[in-house]
């Protein structure tokens, strides 16, 4: 599993990758691991800015122990095709495209792809597991848009279109996304108005399922990338739907859409971090994570 934790975190204040969010103390990665664990991984990957790498492994030595692999890839500014000249206005890496090109020395295999600071619960990442056992195919699990707002403003989406077999056609990217007084939920597609949403519309949150041949595909975009924006817009993000997007246009790749009915927890303001601690603490008090997930963690990955 690749966990892309190299984010700034500008809207929220802080290092959401590591923010206590769970009743002890936890991490919202420290879920992901536990229920990757579950899952069958073992070995996460996690993509980092190198200054960060000593926070992150002070954060997981208690947690993690030596029957799963932690491996630490970081992505840098630098880290380009060879021979691509870095634009003198960037000062930044170049997004999310480009952390899983970070992670390509670390992965022999089928991967899969989540987000540090997003909560995807465990059916979610069973089913991912379940489905890279034999893969014939990408896959992407999707959320029902009504499960993964914040009720502290507008964000992002990126709404699925899906076919009647299954089978991703494409993403488009959503701003502003929230749920009206009225109930209704709308967002403002890129170049258009608002407009009303379906509440259940298949949505991306980034957990992704991949085998090898991704690599290629992602060098080759980035390439062209960086020719047509990363030269001119010194704020642009090669980001993994448009890469993906691009793949099934050209019939190079397939996606299979997972739905799920797990519920997201996320912060994106810093309003959210009450209410996502009080969701975890909920799946505590249910049963769904020990009291001390931290031992859990522990005991899961030690042999």
């Amino acid at each position: 599993m690749v966990i892309l934790a190299a984010g700034m975190s500008s809207r929220y204040g802080r290092l959401k990758q590591l923010d206590p969010l769970g009743p002890r103390g936890e991490a919202i990665l420290d879920y992901t691991l536990h229920d990757g664990v579950l899952a069958g991984f073992r070995r996460f990957v996690l993509v980092i800015r190198p200054e960060l790498e000593g926070a992150f492994r002070e954060h997981l030595q208690a947690r993690v122990g030596k029957g799963v692999e932690i491996l630490f890839a970081h992505q840098r500014i630098e880290g380009l095709p060879r021979g691509t000249p870095i634009p003198e206005a960037r000062t930044r890496p170049w997004g999310t495209g480009h952390a899983v090109l970070a992670a390509r020395p670390h992965v022999p295999g089928p991967f899969a792809v989540a987000n540090a600071d997003d909560f995807y619960g465990s059916e979610s990442i069973a089913l991912l597991g379940r489905f890279l056992a034999d893969p014939q195919s990408w896959a992407l699990v999707g959320y029902g848009l009504d499960r993964t707002l914040s009720p502290h403003g507008g964000v992002s989406r990126g709404i699925c279109s899906v076919d009647g077999n299954g089978w991703l056609r494409g993403i488009r990217e959503v701003k502003g996304v929230a749920r009206k007084s009225d109930g209704s939920v709308t967002g403002v597609p890129l170049g258009g108005e608002e407009t009303v949403l379906s509440a259940m519309a298949e949505t991306s949150m980034n957990l992704w399922g991949f085998t090898p041949d991704v690599f290629p595909i992602l060098d080759e975009r980035l390439r062209g990338f960086l020719e047509r924006d990363g030269s001119e817009d010194p704020d642009a993000e090669f980001v993994l739907p448009e890469v993906v997007e691009t793949a099934i246009r050209s019939g190079r790749a397939r996606v299979r859409v997972l739905p799920t009915t797990d519920r997201w927890i996320g912060v994106t303001f810093p309003e959210d971090h009450g209410q996502a601690a009080a969701a975890l603490r909920r799946l505590h008090d249910e049963g769904v994570y020990a009291e001390d997930l931290a031992q859990a963690l522990l005991e899961r990955t030690s042999t």
